[in-house]
């Protein structure tokens, strides 16, 4: 019964090549970078120390905050090493690497950002500036200090298709004719703002977005694009939205008081 089955789906393909070019398969895109590269760094007290180390024998790097307000914010997406989308392509190699251009991201979404109180400026990261590989948090703290920024907001997207008959992660969907399949698209959105001089982390936020479709009779690749785009473009707002209210505390206790 399978074996037909299998047989009546490759037929169907082929006759959709004559008829319409062929069946076709949509990629999903890569997934978010390892936030945990960004984070502050645990360090063994003892030269020596056993691979499982005890609470006691571990202390957190010393890291302070350094940033002078109104604060200059430099902002910078970071994915996967060799992420790739339909419309973007991740630069750079190493443990992850920075998308350069703006995908559901809206240029109104930094401008509004960019007037919340004691924020001088926010704009993005220049490529001309970035090196050619990343392996923690100093390559881009090297560049935001470069462009005079007292801070660095990195974040990062990570999108999940799932089949919800059982919730199978997808990484390739099959277009074409054939049965249905029903998506369910997860997307979350996380960042951290980290300071320039010394990597001090002020604040993180994180933000996840779902959407659910039925794939139509003959789905298409810019169907499923779109899909991830809408799920990627509220996850992102939602984060703006966490952001801003973010602000305002770190702002608070922070900001020396006159």
């Amino acid at each position: 019964m399978i074996y037909w089955k299998v047989i009546s789906e490759v037929i169907c393909c082929f006759i959709g090549g004559i008829v319409l070019g062929g069946c076709s398969s949509y990629v999903t895109p890569g997934r978010g970078a390892r936030m945990e590269l960004f984070e502050e760094k645990m360090v063994a007290t003892q030269p020596q120390a056993p691979k499982v180390e005890k609470p006691s024998d571990i202390t957190i790097v010393e890291r302070k905050p350094t940033a002078e307000f109104p604060a200059s914010i430099v902002v910078v997406r970071v994915q996967e090493p060799g992420y790739k989308s339909e419309t973007v392509e991740g630069f750079g190699g190493g443990s992850y690497s920075v998308i350069t251009v703006r995908d559901m991201e809206k240029d109104e979404d930094f401008e509004h950002l960019g007037k919340l109180g004691d924020l001088k400026q926010i704009a993005p990261m220049s490529k001309l500036l970035l090196p050619s590989g990343f392996q923690s948090d100093k390559e881009l703290r090297s560049v935001a200090a470069r462009l005079q920024a007292d801070m660095v907001l990195i974040y990062t997207v990570d999108t999940a298709f799932l089949n919800t008959d059982n919730s199978t992660l997808l990484s390739v969907i099959t277009l074409g004719f054939g049965p249905t399949v029903k998506l369910r698209v997860i997307t979350t959105v996380s960042a951290l703002l980290m300071d320039t001089r010394t990597g001090y982390i002020y604040g993180m936020v994180e933000e996840t977005a779902r959407e659910e479709t039925t794939t139509a009779y003959i789905p298409t690749i810019n169907a499923c694009e779109q899909l991830r785009l809408k799920t990627e473009r509220k996850a992102f707002e939602q984060l703006v939205s966490r952001f801003e209210r973010l602000w305002p505390d770190i702002v608070k206790q922070y900001k020396p008081q006159n």
